[in-house]
Parts: C-alpha cells; sequence; structure tokens
C-alpha cells in the first residue's frame, strides 16, 4: 500500500550525508544520535530502543574523550568555523565517515558545527540543539550559546510549517521562567449513578488551535470511533484542550484540568478509552497519577519522561491498560530528548527529563514498532493502522479492561 512521502525508508548514514537534497531527515537524526551520545554522562549508555534503532540506521557509537573544557573548545572551534564557510557535502560525508570509522567524537562535534548551515531545516535544527546541548555542565555560558539560541530564534521563520513551530517551542522552552508543577486538585469525584462510559482524544504540543487528528472535527477521530470507541466524545466545541504549549507547567496544569472538564461535561467520574498523542500522553499519565482512572490508555508517539516509582505506581493503579506506539527514531521525540540536555533546560526540567523511546517496566507499556521511521504523526492516519496489526491489537488489549465485551 502506499502511504505517500511521510512514510519513506531512512537513508544510511553515507548516503544521507552524500545526497543532500533527499535525506535532509536521515541527517536530522544521525545528528541528534550523535549529540545524545556526546551529552550523556560517563558510563551512561543509550535506551535500549533508542540503541537498536541506531544501530539499524547505522549511526557512529562515538568514544566520550577528553575533559569538559576540550570539549568546549572544540565546539567553539566548530561553530566558528561554519561562519567562515559553505556547506560542503563532501566534508559533512568525510566527517561522518571519521567518526563512524573511528568512533572520534571530534569529528562528530566539527560533524555538528559544519550542519548549522545544512540546507535541511530538519538538519539546522538538529545541529543547533546538538551542539546546545554540549553546554559546560556548570551552568557558565558563553558567545557561542548565545550565537545559538539566536540560531534557534532565527529557525523558526527560516524553517518551514511545524519544524519552524518546533523551533519556537524549543526556544520558549530554553527561554521562559522556570515552570513547575501547578497545586493538584485533590481526589477526583466519583462517576454518578447511571453515568455511561465515555471516552476522548488528548492533543499534543503542536495541535493547540483545534487542528490536531485526535479531536472531533477530523476524520481520524472519526475512524476510532467508528472501529473501536462509540464512546468517543462528539462536540468539536467542547472537547477536552490544554495550552499545548511545551512546558512542564502547561502539562501539568492540563492534567489538573482534566477531572475539572469531566464534571463540566456532566460529571463524570472516569474515562474508558484515551487515545493521546505526543505530550498530550503525559497530560493524560500526569492525570491518572493524580486519581483519574482511565480504562484503557493508546499512547501515540509520546515521548516517555522520567517519573517517580511512587507515581508509576499511581499510574498502574488508576490505568487498567496502557499501549504506546512510536515510529522507529521519531524525529520530534529526539529533538525533546537532547533540548532535554542543553543548559537552558537543566533547572526547567530537573523533575521531567525525557528518557527516550520506551516507557520503563513499571508502565506496564506495550509498544509496537511502526511502519516507517522518523516521523511524529505516522500513528495518525488510518491506512497505518489498516496497513498493520494494529487494529486486531487494539481490540485484543480492549477486552483485557472490558472482560465481557462482545
Amino acid at each position: 500500500m502506499a502511504l505517500g512521502r511521510e512514510y519513506f525508508e531512512p537513508s544510511d548514514g553515507e548516503r544521507a550525508f552524500a545526497e543532500t537534497g533527499r535525506s535532509g531527515r536521515s541527517r536530522a537524526v544521525q545528528l541528534l544520535l550523535i549529540a545524545e551520545q556526546l551529552s550523556r554522562r560517563d558510563g551512561d549508555e543509550l535506551p535500549t530502543g533508542l540503541r537498536e534503532d541506531a544501530e539499524a540506521l547505522g549511526t557512529p557509537e562515538l568514544r566520550r574523550d577528553g575533559s569538559d573544557a576540550l570539549r568546549g573548545e572544540q565546539r567553539a572551534r566548530a561553530v566558528a568555523g561554519t561562519r567562515l564557510r559553505s556547506y560542503d557535502a563532501g566534508l559533512a560525508s568525510e566527517l561522518w565517515s571519521a567518526a563512524r570509522a573511528e568512533s572520534d567524537p571530534g569529528a562528530a562535534i566539527d560533524l555538528l558545527g559544519l550542519s548549522l548551515e545544512d540546507p535541511s531545516p530538519y538538519a539546522r535544527l538538529s545541529a543547533i540543539l546538538g551542539l546546545l546541548s554540549l553546554a559546560p555542565p556548570d551552568g557558565s555560558t558563553s558567545g557561542v550559546d548565545g550565537y545559538l539560541l539566536a540560531r534557534l530564534f532565527d529557525e523558526q521563520y527560516r524553517a518551514p510549517n511545524a519544524t519552524g513551530g518546533l523551533a519556537r517551542d524549543l526556544f520558549d522552552l530554553l527561554n521562559g521562567p522556570p515552570g513547575g508543577d501547578v497545586p493538584r486538585i485533590g481526589a477526583v469525584p466519583p462517576a454518578p449513578l447511571g453515568s455511561g462510559p465515555l471516552s476522548i482524544g488528548v492533543h499534543g504540543t503542536f495541535s493547540r488551535y483545534g487542528t490536531s487528528r485526535v479531536a472531533p472535527s477530523h476524520k481520524f477521530y472519526g475512524y476510532l470511533g467508528e472501529e473501536f470507541s462509540p464512546d468517543l466524545f462528539p462536540d468539536e466545541t467542547r472537547f477536552f484542550r490544554w495550552s499545548g504549549r511545551y512546558s512542564r507547567h502547561d502539562r501539568s496544569k492540563g492534567a489538573r484540568d482534566l477531572p475539572l472538564w469531566l464534571h463540566s461535561v456532566g460529571g463524570v467520574g472516569e474515562l474508558d478509552t484515551v487515545y493521546a498523542h505526543s505530550h498530550g500522553g503525559n497530560v493524560a499519565l500526569s492525570a491518572a497519577a493524580d486519581g483519574v482512572r482511565i480504562n484503557f490508555l493508546v499512547l501515540l508517539s509520546v515521548p516517555p519522561i522520567e517519573r517517580s516509582l511512587a507515581e508509576w505506581a499511581a499510574i498502574k493503579q488508576n490505568v487498567g491498560y496502557a499501549m504506546s506506539l512510536r515510529s522507529k527514531l521519531d524525529w520530534v521525540i529526539l529533538s525533546d530528548l537532547v533540548a532535554g540536555r542543553t543548559r537552558g533546560a537543566r533547572d526547567l526540567l530537573a523533575a521531567e527529563r525525557s528518557a527516550g523511546l520506551d516507557f520503563p517496566p513499571e508502565a506496564d507499556v506495550h509498544t509496537t514498532a511502526p511502519l516507517g521511521w522518523f516521523s511524529h504523526s505516522s500513528w495518525l492516519d488510518k491506512r497505518v493502522w489498516q496497513s498493520t496489526t494494529i487494529e486486531a491489537e487494539v481490540r485484543n488489549k480492549y477486552l483485557l479492561t472490558h472482560p465481557g465485551s462482545p
């Protein structure tokens, strides 16, 4: 089945850097994986799912050599060098090959610097985030950081559509005031007698204006209702919304507001099925940690974040069953992961670190590797569901939480 340009197979590293006009997203993901390795603590391995996908893509496996001061000098030279020359695909390919053959972090840092001028907006944004993630861990700032933040600001106007939107939200994240949890509202009131089941969608960060495919106005939402959840909330003017801003504070507020919304639409005390996309899944998970009962939770390309064991225990108690559907090396989730390692985000996100691609075992989450690579929205297309076994799997998992259902 032809599913369109979004569901292409990736180019390996050597071909991606040699084919400037065709493989921007492949280069972008390679750069994010390089930055993720360089910015991790000594001895801290990549998460399993991330490591397996990186190996399949042929990403260089890098040594972590040298002091932070030396690495800072390498970063400064790499950024300064790119201001003096235009992008050179042949040099980029040579640097990638050196990083791969010799596990050379110096060549990898030079590649990030050169990629600041990559013609692909995906690759440019990945290079900016990667270099920001290599800032000194002591919190000191330099002209390099200021330059990179200015480049990040520019990308929101230079890059098209969703890529520019991601650049804008990442810039706001790294330059906004610290934001943490919001006060909780206490226990969720029990459902009144006679109230029927209710299922909903929860939109992600980039769907704040009602454009989400898990909102009642979208045909994919209609497909979910027809095939799986006839009790999906139908009113597009009153469906649950949160701000969609890229901040822990806004996600915490969305989680707090969900039980208030349930009360406002009829005193419903629990949710039957929730289809949550991107960080909307973290809104739903946090609401479950605070006491909202969800019988069946379907996480669609949701960035896993680190949570305490107590929080995972509360989620497990309040969620009947959850499953997570993700793409291999989802570019948006990788950007979220690397952005969380930058100097500006360390204080903001100290209690909410991205954990890679896979949820921990405490979450009782079933992960299915989907069709295609890199996409953040492939699981919001019924053609993808119909071309895999996921329809049957969703029905089977639904029956686990609804014994006796036909």
